[in-house]
């Protein structure tokens, strides 16, 4: 028994550090990225998915709520700042972020995000958030 312990320790060890890099490289997989004007306005669906590019705005969106670079501004600034594919609906406007997919052939998502922004009854953009939509099974 006494020969089979350092067999064990080691394997023991082997198989925890394994885990703990997998963890590691899972957590910074999809790192977030700083905001840029140009970057996300050349990341809509039609430019990512349609052009098979990974989404990456889903990624600069924590910066960009976190600076409160959307707050206090009218439509006509964050068009300017975003881009013209954000879609409004009464005083909402939405930006795609990202979507998935269970499987390669999937027509339909399995989730998405939107970029939403609430606008006061000024015009101004008084509330910013991530909305997520999850297709119940």
């Amino acid at each position: 028994m006494k020969k089979w312990l350092p067999l064990i320790s080691v394997s023991l060890v082997s198989i925890l550090l394994g885990i703990f890099i997998g963890i590691l490289v899972a957590r910074n997989r999809n790192p977030d990225i700083p905001f840029n004007s140009e970057q996300w306005q050349a990341g809509n669906i039609a430019q990512t998915l349609g052009g098979d590019v990974d989404p990456f705005r889903h990624r600069m969106v924590n910066d960009l709520l976190k600076g409160r670079t959307l707050f206090g501004k009218r439509k006509r600034e964050i068009v300017s700042l975003l881009g013209e594919d954000g879609t409004f609906d009464d005083n909402k406007m939405y930006y795609w972020l990202n979507q998935k997919y269970d499987c390669v052939v999937c027509i339909d998502p399995t989730s998405v995000e939107n970029l939403v922004l609430e606008f006061n009854s000024k015009g101004f953009v008084e509330s910013a958030y991530v909305s997520r939509y999850v297709r119940s099974r």
